[in-house]
Order: C-alpha cells, then sequence, then structure tokens
C-alpha cells in the first residue's frame, strides 16, 4: 500500500506540529526532575547537587516549552506531578487528551482508552502509537498504564470495490472488493490505498475490446486490460468498444406466387454479406423478368443497421406483372366469359366452351380472322402468347360437327325382343338425324349377319318426320318396349332402311354431311344386337321316357327346336300342350323368358290303360307357329307313341305374340349346326341297323328308338358331348356283332326299299 497525507488546515500548535520535540523535551524534563530530587535522597551531598541543580534549570524550561507549544497551554496535569495522552481521531489534529490517574509510589498513572471519533466512509478500528502503522495496537475501553505522557492514532478502514460494466459486450467480469485503512495525526490522514488488476478483454460479436474507462463514453479515465490501479473508492470500469468491420447479414428476394397473395422466396438468390457494425447498408433490387419490386409498403426491408450478431436481414418482394385478357364471342351465342387478370407465369382460366348453332368452337384468337399466328394456347403461359398487357380474344368457329343419330324407330305390329326387331316380311327402321351445319349428305347403312359377309346399302334421306305412333328401340341396353305418342322427331332430318330379305344380325349406319363431317357409327339396336326376319316355325318331336306298367302310367318326353337345318330363328317364345282335349297347359314360361332359347325339351305324364292323343304348340318371337300331334297307347307292359305330321302356322301382323324375354339370344356358330346334323345322321344310320334286330337277344324297338334319340338329344347340348355319344352308337353295333346278329341283309334292305 502506498501512504497518502491529508493536511489539517487551520492554526495548529508547535507540538502537534512536532511530535519528535514533544518526546525529547519530556525526557529532558523527566531528566531534571532526577537531578533535582538527589540533595533531597543523599543530604551528604548538597553542594554537589547544589551546582548541577542550578544548571538544569534552563533545561525544565525548554522541556515545558517543547511540551506547551507555541499556544503556551500546559500540557500536564496542575499539579505538574502526573502524566497524560493525547489521542487524535475522526480528521488530522482532532485531539483529545485523557490524564492518567497517578500512582504516586510506583511512578505510573493509568487510563481507559477512549473510543475514536467518527470518521465519514470509515469503520473505526483502533489506536496505534505510531503515525505511519495502519494497525491498532490498541481498543477503545482497554485500560492502559502510562508511565509518561503518550500520543496515540486513530486507525480506520473501509472497503473499495471495484466494478465492471461490459457496455454492450457479451460477458462481464465479477467485481472485486479489498480494503483501505487510514491513519489520523496531528496534521494529516494518511491512507493505505489498495491496488487492483483490471480485467482482461471481453468478447461481443461485432466489435473488438479496446481496454477500460471510468466512464461509459469513454470520457473518464483509460485503463488498459489487465493493468494496475489504485481506487481510494468504489470505481465502475467501463468496456470500450471498436465496431467491427466483417460482421454479417443476409439478403432474401420473395417473387409472388401465380395465385393468391402469398410469395415465395428465392432460396438459390439468397446474398449473404459482410459489412462494418452499426454501419446502414442498402439491398439492391434482382432484375427478374416478369416481376417488378412491390410498392407495398408493408412488405420487405430495403435497408437496415448492421446488427452486432449478424441479425439484419434485408427483404426485397416481387410482384408478377399482370396481363389484362378480354373476349368476344365473333357471332357465338350467349354471355360472353368475363374478363381475366392473368400473372406472369399463369395459364389462362377455363372459359368453358361457347355455343353457335351449326358450328364447332376452335378456340381463342388474337384477331378475328383465327389465323394461326395468332391462335391462343391455353397451355402455354400468358407470356408466351402475348406481349400486350392487354389483349382482346376473338372466337373461332368451324363446321365441323358431325350428324347426331338419334333412336330407332320401328312400325306398329312388329316385336321387341330386347331390342331385337322380328318380323316375317320386312323391317323398316326409322332414324332421326340433327345436323345444324352445312346439311346432311347421304346415309349409308350395314347389314351385319351372323353368318356371312356383311352388306351395305343406301338409306333414304328426308327432311320432314313423318313418323306415326311406333315402337322406339331404345339402345343402352333397357329391355322394354317404350310407345310415342305424336310426332317422334329427333332432328331436322330421317333417315329411313327397308329390309325386306330374310336376315338375322345387326344394323349399322353412320351419316356424313356436305362438310365432309361423318357421324360415329351407330348399331341401331341395344348392345350391338340385330333385327330378325325369319318364317321358320319350330320343330316338335316326341319320344318315350318311361312306362310304369303297374300304374298304367306313361311318361312321353318332347323336344322342341327352332334352329333346325341354316334356317334363321329367333328363338322359342310359347310352349303349350293338351292331353286327350283337357286344358292347355304351358311349359317353360319361366325358362323361355330368360333369353333366347333355341331348344327345349320337357316330359308329359299321361295315366289310364288304352289310347290317348297328345297336342303340342310351340311359338317362335317371330310369331311362326307348329303344332304336333301323337297317339299314346299304353298296354300292359309298354307304351307305344304313334306321331301325326307337325302342322307349322304362320304367324300373321295381328295374331298374339308372346310376351318378350330378356337377355340376348344365343344362336352359336355354323360349325355346331355341322356337327348336330353330322350327329343326327349317325343316330339315324345307326337306328335303321338296330331297327331289325330285335328278338331274344336283342332289344325291343321303343327301347331303340328310346336310347338313340337321347343320345342324339343329349350330345346336341355340348360341345365336347358329341365324342362320348359316337361311341355309344358304335359299342350298340359291336354288342350286336358279338351275339351273333347280322345287320347286312337288314341295311340292304332298307337301302333298297
Amino acid at each position: 500500500m502506498r501512504e497518502k497525507k491529508y493536511r489539517q488546515t487551520g492554526k495548529e500548535s508547535v507540538s502537534s506540529r512536532h511530535p519528535i520535540r514533544q518526546q525529547l523535551a519530556a525526557a529532558l524534563l523527566g531528566l531534571c526532575l532526577v537531578v533535582v530530587s538527589i540533595p533531597v535522597l543523599q543530604p551528604d551531598l548538597n553542594v554537589q547537587a547544589a551546582e548541577p541543580q542550578q544548571e538544569a534549570a534552563p533545561v525544565s524550561e525548554l522541556a515545558e516549552d517543547i511540551l506547551t507549544g507555541d499556544d503556551g497551554k500546559d500540557d500536564v496535569p496542575e499539579d505538574g506531578t502526573g502524566f497524560a495522552a493525547h489521542f487524535y481521531s475522526g480528521s488530522a489534529g482532532n485531539r483529545e487528551t485523557v490524564d492518567a490517574v497517578m500512582n504516586q509510589d510506583a511512578g505510573t498513572g493509568t487510563l481507559t482508552v477512549p473510543e475514536l471519533q467518527p470518521m465519514e466512509g470509515f469503520e473505526a478500528v483502533g489506536w496505534s502509537s505510531s503515525p505511519k502503522s495502519f494497525e491498532a495496537e490498541k481498543a477503545p475501553g482497554e485500560e492502559i498504564t502510562l508511565t509518561e505522557n503518550t500520543v496515540y492514532y486513530g486507525i480506520y478502514r473501509k472497503g473499495v470495490t471495484l466494478s465492471y460494466d461490459a457496455n454492450g459486450g457479451d460477458a462481464c467480469p465479477a467485481g472485486e472488493t479489498k480494503t483501505l485503512y487510514a491513519n489520523v495525526s496531528e496534521n494529516e490522514v494518511s491512507c493505505d490505498v489498495p491496488v487492483f488488476t483490471t480485467a482482461g478483454p471481453l468478447p461481443r460479436t461485432g466489435y473488438v475490446f479496446s481496454g477500460w474507462n471510468t466512464a461509459d463514453d469513454g470520457t473518464g479515465e483509460p485503463y488498459l486490460a489487465e493493468e494496475t490501479m489504485e481506487a481510494e473508492g468504489d470505481t465502475t470500469l467501463y468496456a470500450m468498444w471498436i465496431a467491427g468491420n466483417y460482421t454479417p447479414y443476409r439478403i432474401e428476394h420473395y417473387r409472388q406466387d401465380i395465385e393468391g397473395d402469398s410469395y415465395s422466396r428465392v432460396d438459390a438468390d439468397t446474398e449473404y454479406m459482410e459489412g462494418k457494425t452499426g454501419e446502414l447498408v442498402e439491398a439492391e433490387q434482382n432484375p427478374y423478368t416478369g416481376f417488378s419490386l412491390s410498392r407495398d409498403p408493408g412488405l420487405g426491408k430495403k435497408t437496415g443497421v448492421v446488427e452486432a450478431d449478424g441479425s439484419l436481414v434485408l427483404q426485397l418482394y416481387y410482384d408478377r406483372n399482370t396481363y389484362e385478357i378480354d373476349f368476344d364471342l365473333n357471332g357465338g351465342e350467349g354471355e360472353k366469359p368475363g374478363k381475366q387478370m392473368v400473372r406472369y407465369g399463369g395459364l389462362l382460366q377455363e372459359t368453358g366452351q361457347p355455343q353457335r348453332k351449326g358450328y364447332t368452337f376452335a378456340g381463342w384468337y388474337k384477331d378475328q380472322e383465327g389465323t394461326m399466328a395468332a391462335y391462343w394456347d391455353p397451355y402455354q403461359t400468358v407470356e408466351n402468347n402475348t406481349n400486350s398487357i392487354k389483349t382482346i380474344l376473338y372466337a373461332r368457329w368451324l363446321d365441323e360437327t358431325a350428324p347426331v343419330l338419334g333412336d330407332a324407330f320401328f312400325q306398329v305390329g312388329y316385336r321387341n325382343l330386347m331390342d331385337w326387331v322380328a318380323g316375317q316380311t320386312k323391317l323398316v327402321v326409322t332414324v332421326p338425324v340433327t345436323e345444324e351445319g352445312s346439311g346432311l349428305d347421304q346415309a349409308v347403312y350395314t347389314l351385319i349377319p351372323e353368318k356371312g359377309s356383311p352388306k351395305e346399302g343406301a338409306a333414304k334421306i328426308r327432311t320432314e318426320s313423318t313418323l306415326s305412333p311406333g315402337v322406339r328401340a331404345r339402345s343402352g341396353g333397357v329391355a322394354a318396349v317404350m310407345t310415342v305418342r305424336g310426332n317422334a322427331r329427333d332432328g331436322e332430318y330421317e333417315v329411313v332402311i327397308t329390309i325386306e330379305e330374310e336376315f338375322k344380325g345387326s344394323i349399322a349406319l353412320s351419316c356424313t354431311d356436305q362438310a365432309g363431317n361423318a357421324s360415329v357409327q351407330k348399331i341401331l339396336t341395344a348392345d350391338g344386337a340385330g333385327a330378325v326376319i325369319e318364317d321358320n316355325a319350330p320343330d316338335i318331336h316326341f319320344s318315350k321316357a318311361q312306362t310304369d306298367a303297374s300304374e298304367s302310367r306313361a311318361m312321353v318326353n318332347v323336344d322342341v327346336t327352332d334352329s333346325a337345318g341354316k334356317n334363321i330363328t329367333s328363338g322359342i317364345a310359347e310352349i303349350t300342350y293338351q292331353i286327350d282335349k283337357g286344358n292347355t297347359k304351358a311349359e317353360g314360361r319361366e325358362e323361355l323368358a330368360e333369353g333366347i332359347v333355341e331348344n327345349y325339351s320337357f316330359s308329359v305324364e299321361i295315366k289310364g290303360e288304352g289310347k290317348h292323343s297328345l297336342s303340342v304348340t310351340a311359338v317362335d318371337y317371330a310369331g311362326n307357329k307348329s303344332t304336333k300331334e301323337a297317339t299314346v297307347e299304353i298296354l300292359r307292359k309298354k307304351a307305344v307313341i304313334v306321331p301325326k305330321p307337325q302342322t307349322p302356322v304362320k304367324q300373321t301382323p295381328t295374331q298374339h305374340t308372346p310376351k318378350p324375354a330378356a337377355g340376348e339370344p344365343v344362336t352359336g356358330e355354323s360349325t355346331h349346326v355341322k356337327i348336330f346334323a353330322t350327329l343326327g345322321m349317325v343316330a339315324g344310320f345307326t337306328y335303321l341297323l338296330l331297327y331289325f334286330n330285335s328278338g331274344e337277344g336283342g332289344i325291343t324297338e321303343d327301347e331303340k328308338e328310346e336310347i338313340i334319340y337321347r343320345l342324339v338329344r343329349w350330345a346336341r347340348k355340348g360341345k365336347l358331348r358329341k365324342y362320348p355319344a359316337l361311341i355309344v352308337i358304335m359299342l350298340f353295333l359291336v354288342y350286336y356283332h358279338s351275339i351273333g346278329k347280322s345287320v347286312s341283309s337288314e341295311w340292304r334292305k332298307v337301302c333298297e326299299g
């Protein structure tokens, strides 16, 4: 510590100014007292002692002057025999004198140490006998013994704190406290001042540390980092900073989206910059094609001060250029589309299909003539279609509308069978056609038979509707009949197709207008089905099924076929039978209503011995009807069937028509007909061979006929059944040869007969 002296202002006594002289004077005074007392103690030496006594007088006076000082005040008790102590405290020269209580026998005095006077800013510690010491030797209240006059000096102390302020830095060091001691004497206050070492450099993003200062603005006393300094009182040091030149900041660019109010950041164009901390910087805009800097003051931040922590972000927002698009129907009908505002990079919104009777909308063009160079491509962005901020688009119209075919109509009297039309003479089909453009030029139909090659023909075109109430063949697979009342005209034209030949298949129609626009070829009946024109009645066959002799009952098998040979068939519509002129009964209504049935078999039970009559009638969907009768004789052991010739009956237009069936007819391929014909021939041949071999080792005539007929009927129900049927028939032949039967003579008789 370093001692500092504080001088007390005002007049001071000599003794207070010269403490050493006081001590010397006290010593001389004591010596004089000893000399004076010698004659008293030793009488035999009075003479000798008188001389020194006369010489000592001046010494006593000097000692007294030293003790009293310049002010003439006596520093000893009034009787001149006691001791006293001076105590300095509170401030320089502030003295308190305390007289000791003398002990005469011992030559000493005692006193109690007084309290120190308060001194502002300090804490009293105690008393020291040295004006240069800062350690207390005596404490207030302590009793001390004096052997002479004594001087004591007050010792004080206080805490001195050195604090720090980072002044914007990222961290701040902790403060430090040390003790300052003071010694109060007659003319000054000496201090032991503590010495501190300043803290090292501090970190701060974007700044460089330049030292410490006692003022936050740098106008105080400066100190370097880790420099020693004295502090007589509490002191705060402030960090001093120099702005950095490489503080980072960034610039972001945002472009307006094609739709909505939002913007998207262009990450690839984000700029990472460096600048001086605290410096004002400005962002430069990018020259984006089709964009301009937004004028909205609430968007973005073009300028800013570089933040020390690098947090400054400048943002620039760009708006898309907007194109105004208007529309002109250019002769079209209805209300034109509304005006559109399309942003750069956007597409023209769909406007729907404008309408113009007889024409087809061909798109939007930038001129009324509709030249190809002026075409507006809806799949290209707006800037790729026009360079103008305002554009008018004109509709272009072309006669590209093909004729539209309506639903076909047939005359009253024809049957509708799942949209199959069955007739016996000719078929007249009328189709309404809508053509609102250049006009209908021609109509071509194609007859597509189930067997054979297609045949084309030209249909008649009429411009006036002449349809009377009739039957419409509804396309779409709806198996129903709908009567159209009144005028059935659906368009400006009617196409009439007349078919007079026997035909089974579908009819296709297509029309072409004057501009060469062809309609889509249309099958006039539902699901690609067709019409049937035929005059072939169903075929009926009887065969014995079973005989029960005990109950005199016989079962007769009946087979109805509507596909004999190569005849065109429309399918079986109804089957009825009658026994002995009893009630007429229907057979197979549900099966026949499910679809086109070309073959149907059932059994009729006849009871009672004797002869019975059986009559079966079959009607197809073309109205062709046939009836076959047979006499059934039930004997004790067998039943004999004697069929009569079949009677076909042709259907007239006014004759009752059975209820239409549902489902599309299946007539089979020509290969199937050949297979069935072959099976029938083989079966007939085998039957003739077996017919003449009845006897003990053979079978009866009825059994032969029943077996062969059942085999043939079974084989006709599937593609693969013909092979096992042929094998069984051949086994019959092998069997007859194995039992020694010869068929050659019978065969020759049959062939010759």
